[in-house]
């Protein structure tokens, strides 16, 4: 993330440099080269996020499911599927099932990341000092000052978010109040 703001700010500044017609060409043209490789890493990492999540989504078996909810699935499709008119020799597949089961799964996995990610709100002071929090030189106790004696609470919710093991977990964010 701080190489992207370090690059918006170098392609802000070299828009600035157009306009006033002050280019240098071999700046300019190492900016785009740098923009192109981070673009290209951040676009390896998307698409590797979610060939993860594709290939979770694979691991899930049939042989998983219990026969009761295979029955409940099969009579559900099989009722509306009569309900649109299809004739009864065009009744859906436990495999078309199990994929829309699997769709249903992805798309609430999408959602969970995508909304769970929102945390309490720290004050500058908190934020100053969780920027040395994975460094040996960390001082607990300024962190204390500023967070209002609440430092433990609000380090374990910062690493806990940080490394992403609220939605890993399924933790939420209740017994987990924070303060900042």
């Amino acid at each position: 993330m701080a190489r992207a703001k370090l690059m918006k700010q170098r392609l802000r500044y070299m828009v600035k440099q157009l306009e006033n017609g002050e280019v240098n060409i071999e700046e300019l043209k190492k900016n785009l080269e740098y923009t192109a490789s981070l673009l290209e890493a951040v676009y390896i990492n998307e698409t590797r996020q979610i060939l993860d999540t594709e290939d979770e989504l694979q691991e899930l078996r049939s042989d998983a499911v219990p026969s009761e909810v295979r029955d409940w699935l099969a009579s559900t499709f099989t009722q509306q599927a009569r309900a649109k008119g299809r004739r009864a020799e065009e009744k859906p597949k436990f495999r078309s099932i199990v994929h829309a089961v699997q769709a249903g799964i992805f798309v609430e996995r999408m959602f969970r990341r995508t909304y769970t990610s929102v945390g309490p709100t720290y004050s500058t002071a908190v934020l100053n000092c969780l920027k040395n929090l994975d460094l040996w030189c960390f001082d607990v106790f300024s962190l204390n000052r500023a967070a209002d004696d609440h430092a433990l609470r609000t380090i374990v919710f910062e690493l806990l978010t940080r490394h992403n093991l609220i939605s890993r977990f399924k933790v939420g964010q209740h017994p987990i109040p924070a303060s900042g």
